[in-house]
């Protein structure tokens, strides 16, 4: 087992709660706004390179 994993499973303990909800109220806002945002900018992405721009 690494050490990574020990670590992890230090941190979340017995109550199996992810790391990033650990902070509470205020952690899971912040993790949500953030996977609002990844997601919004690849959508975007994907539909900007759906429409290439006409050469000229």
């Amino acid at each position: 087992m690494s050490s990574y994993s020990r670590y992890l499973r230090k941190k979340h303990g017995s109550n199996r709660i992810p790391l990033h909800l650990k902070g509470g109220v205020a952690g899971a806002l912040l993790y949500s706004a953030t996977m609002i945002l990844r997601v919004g900018c690849r959508l975007y992405q994907l539909a900007v390179a759906s429409f290439p721009r006409k050469q000229v």
